[in-house]
């Protein structure tokens, strides 16, 4: 779940909005919904082994803390971008294609905000951002900022597990060879030593 939610950073960051927009909103629902699920789960690891060093009943609730505060944004991520859109004039469009017809739901596409682009209405000047003259731009707002929250509080989780990662101890890696007739062993320094 993790490396999912890796995978989602990974193409959010690198497929902007204003390029592959399908790919950057695939990227954003991995990252914060499989991210948030991925929060649930090391919560529930955490109660269940108390005894792990460095972890603790405040850490276990900080945790819950954090997942519960992740959750509730996650919703507001799919409620307010419905909303400011429903609101929005008729001029205003997502993208040239035909994801999205003003006043109408648009879920899932609009989940986090991110198709809502200003179309220029006929007769006036290119729009290319939300302003508050909008209508719907309150429920705009409030999406970004929960779609940021979001973000930061799954860095947060991440934060908490520092002090059992002190507990944890890397070696260097070795790779063993089988032959039929002896085993050799490689370390990383290159050497071989016979078995």
């Amino acid at each position: 779940m993790g490396i999912t939610a890796a995978l989602g950073i990974s193409l959010v960051g690198n497929f902007q909005e204003t390029n592959v927009i399908v790919i950057h909103l695939i990227g954003a629902l991995l990252a914060f919904v499989v991210g948030s699920i991925y929060c649930w789960i090391q919560t529930g690891m955490s109660f269940k082994m108390p005894d792990l060093p460095g972890n603790s009943v405040i850490v276990c609730r900080i945790r819950t803390v954090i997942s519960v505060l992740t959750f509730i944004f996650i919703i507001m991520l799919f409620i307010f971008p419905t909303l400011s859109n429903q609101q929005a004039p008729s001029w205003v469009n997502v993208t040239d294609n035909t994801y999205w017809k003003p006043g109408k739901p648009h879920f899932p596409v609009g989940i986090f905000s991110l198709l809502s682009k200003l179309k220029k209405p006929k007769g006036e000047s290119n729009l290319d951002y939300w302003n508050p003259s909008v209508p719907g731009y309150g429920f705009r707002i409030t999406s970004t900022v929960s779609e940021w929250l979001v973000a930061l509080l799954i860095v947060i989780f991440l934060a908490t597990f520092y002090k059992e990662f002190r507990y944890f101890k890397l070696e260097k890696p070795t790779c063993s060879v089988h032959d039929r007739t002896k085993v050799v062993s490689v370390e990383q320094t290159g050497n071989e030593q016979s078995a």
